[in-house]
């Protein structure tokens, strides 16, 4: 597998984090009502499973996104705080 850590600076790297979490925020306000398994999800939690250590909420992220419940509580917000607040844990920059 692909690893990042070896061919960019940690300020390549935060770019990275702050951008595909801007994709995930985008998508999660939707996800209730329309799939959020989009190209650009895709891209982000496969940016954000090389650089963080939490994976499962990447993963519970995925899930939520492909599903779609029609309920508000089963959107992937929960999941994409929890991945936010994993980046603040590990060190980077991320929205509160």
């Amino acid at each position: 597998m692909f690893r990042l850590q070896g061919y960019m600076d940690r300020a390549s790297h935060q770019r990275l984090i702050t951008l595909s979490l801007a994709v995930l925020d985008r998508a999660a306000y939707g996800s209730a009502q329309k799939q959020a398994d989009t190209e650009e999800v895709r891209l982000a939690l496969s940016v954000l499973w090389c650089l963080l250590q939490d994976r499962p909420a990447l993963l519970d992220y995925w899930h939520k996104a492909k599903n779609v419940s029609g309920h508000p509580w089963e959107s992937c917000r929960e999941p994409y705080y929890k991945i936010a607040a994993a980046c603040r844990k590990e060190g980077w920059l991320a929205p509160i």
